[in-house]
Formats: structure tokens, C-alpha cells, sequence
């Protein structure tokens, strides 16, 4: 099996958590193909669980790619913050090509009053994983 290609690594920010995960551009070349459309439904597994969102684009201008429907249900369940980064991967198969992303979470660090400070997101506790399939 070939080794993963990275697409892109990106710490989240509150619009990423909050309304939808904006993608580089250069990266859209990667993903599956919009077929003239400026729209695409994917379904992303995450332990056990299929969850449907979808990659778009604007329809004029640029195209700032995007995966919004299905998106922030995810990042709620699964309790993503800003500070955490997202890493996306290629891979290819015999049984084709499929996406997957790792999240890695940002260690809070804790404020002079005890409470958790900002999220530092380059040092991080845990990687967890998912495939756009």
C-alpha cells in the first residue's frame, strides 16, 4: 500500500468549530471530484460511525473549498476545540482512494488561576482518526 500523502495540517479555529472547516485550495485537487457541480457528499467514518458531510465551493470567483453539512455535528460529538489540529491524508488502495483525517488535541494550558488557558496546538495528548470514504 502506498504511504499516505499529507494534505493539509491545520490548527482549528473558532469559525472551524463553529460553522464549518475551511480547506486550502491546493488541496481540492485531491478530493473527490465536484463534476462541474460546487458540491460533494461524503461520508466520513469515525469509530464505527458514519458520518455524512459535505465538500463545497462557491459558486463564482474563488473557491474557497469547505466541508460544512455534517461538519459541526461531528466536531460537537466529538468534543473538538480550538487549539486542536486536523491533519487530512490521501491514501490509495486496490480498492481505491480514500481520505483521513487525525485530530490531534492542543494541551490547555492552565492560567494562574487554576483554570485551562489558551490551547497550545503544538504540543498535543491525543491522536484520534478518521477516513472520508
Amino acid at each position: 500500500m502506498p504511504h499516505p500523502i499529507m494534505l493539509f495540517k491545520k490548527p482549528l479555529k473558532p469559525t472551524d468549530i463553529t460553522k464549518r472547516l475551511a480547506i486550502r485550495t491546493k488541496s481540492l485537487e485531491s478530493l473527490p471530484h465536484l463534476n462541474g457541480g460546487h458540491a460533494v457528499r461524503l461520508k466520513v467514518l469515525y469509530e464505527g460511525r458514519a458520518w455524512p458531510m459535505v465538500c463545497s465551493t462557491r459558486k463564482q470567483g474563488y473557491k474557497k473549498p469547505v466541508l460544512s453539512n455534517g461538519w459541526i455535528p461531528f466536531v460537537r460529538q466529538n468534543h473538538l476545540k480550538v487549539g486542536d489540529v486536523v491533519t487530512l491524508y490521501k491514501e490509495g488502495d486496490e480498492a481505491g482512494l480514500q481520505y483521513r483525517i487525525e485530530v490531534d488535541r492542543a494541551t490547555r494550558v492552565p492560567s494562574p488561576n487554576g483554570n485551562l488557558g489558551v490551547p497550545t496546538p503544538y504540543k498535543t495528548k491525543k491522536k484520534r482518526g478518521f477516513k472520508l470514504i
